[in-house]
């Protein structure tokens, strides 16, 4: 039985081993295949070389070799080499290098059997860098995308033209840092800038004072309430107003006990504004309108005389605003009635939809 076990357990060592290596061989074939399959999938591009504005060729040149490396380095490009590009165009007497149209970067691509290729420029201004970058279908010659960045310095510009090839290539999700910042600021500003057309309607409330001391001396401050209403096209706009000044007088007259007064004033309003460019906003305005003066006058056993008029007058106003809401600090002056200015200071809050 002893000589029986050891045949047995080298048998079972050997299968163990069989087995494993079996399985290596079986994971290094996936693999393999893996790795065809993605070779296979991998796009054959070219990159011209790009064409130089202010810039020495070498610089240039050295900017389209560090396009080729930022391609290979997506692992979805198989990217001509320089030479052969050379090489292959120059026994057809073409050149590779300067190349803008799309028909001509098509017509190279054929003759290079490539799918895509990558032309573009770079330029100079002051001390920053630009390089504008474009891939070229092949097949259709047309434009697939198109790509600019800023580098600051010639330092910096390798990592920025590694980082173009990215973009082009479709693996960096997003735009370029500066197209981020520019894309971010537009957004900003848009999310400041109000509609080309605005309408706003809602109400307000507030406080009024009167300027004139005829009517002062008899007069708390008071209460305001009533409708506003505007229209914005860009940054001027036209206001409508309609309010009511509550409890505006209520008291005797003058030295007659025997006689009280409640006067109820009802202006409107037909304001021009100039507003700011961002929300919030601030703005500035004008207006002319009439008031509805009506006075009640109360005599002691001989019953009341109403009298209704009206007078013409002006505002001056500034304020802020915002989406839904404003603050108005306005002045008015009215034609005198009875030698009384209606007219004062309010401070009103608007609300709107």
């Amino acid at each position: 039985m002893k000589r029986l076990k050891m045949p047995l357990a080298v048998l079972f060592a050997l299968l163990c081993v069989s087995g494993v290596s079996f399985s290596a061989e079986n994971a290094s074939e996936k693999e393999k295949t893996e790795a065809v399959k993605q070779e296979a999938a991998k796009i054959n591009l070219a990159v011209s070389d790009f064409e130089g504005r202010n810039v020495e060729a070498a610089d240039a040149a050295s900017v389209s070799d560090l396009m080729r490396t930022g391609f290979v380095n997506t692992g979805k490009f198989i990217v001509v080499n320089r030479g052969n590009m050379q090489q292959i165009l120059q026994e057809q007497s073409l050149q590779a290098s300067g190349i803008t149209s799309e028909e001509y970067a098509a017509k190279i691509g054929k003759l290079l059997n490539v799918q895509k290729v990558v032309v573009g420029t770079v330029s100079k201004l002051g001390q920053n860098y630009y390089i504008n970058a474009s891939m070229v279908d092949v097949e259709t010659s047309k434009i697939d995308t198109s790509k600019k960045i800023k580098a600051e310095s010639l330092e910096n510009l390798a990592e920025k033209t590694e980082t173009l090839a990215e973009i082009l290539a479709g693996i960096r999700k997003g735009e370029l840092p500066e197209e981020d910042a520019k894309a971010a600021a537009d957004k900003k500003t848009a999310e400041k800038q109000k509609a080309k057309i605005d309408l706003d309607l809602g109400g307000q409330v507030g406080i009024y004072y009167p300027s004139d001391s005829n009517l002062a001396q008899y007069h708390n401050v008071n209460l305001l309430y009533g409708f506003q209403g505007r229209l914005w096209v860009y940054r001027i706009g036209l206001q409508y107003e309609s309010e009511t000044y509550a409890n505006t007088y209520n008291g005797k007259v003058g030295t007659l006990n025997s006689l009280s007064q409640e006067l109820t004033l009802t202006p409107q309003w037909t304001s021009l504004l100039i507003r700011g460019k961002y929300v919030p906003y601030g703005f500035i305005g004008y207006g002319v309108g009439s008031m509805g003066v009506k006075t009640v006058t109360k005599m002691s056993g001989s019953g009341n005389i109403t009298s209704d008029k009206s007078v013409s007058g002006y505002q001056v106003l500034v304020g802020a605003g915002g989406k839904h809401a404003n603050i108005m600090l306005k002045y008015s002056s009215f034609d005198k009635l009875a030698n009384v200015d209606y007219g004062g200071i309010s401070v009103t809050l608007g609300f709107y939809f």
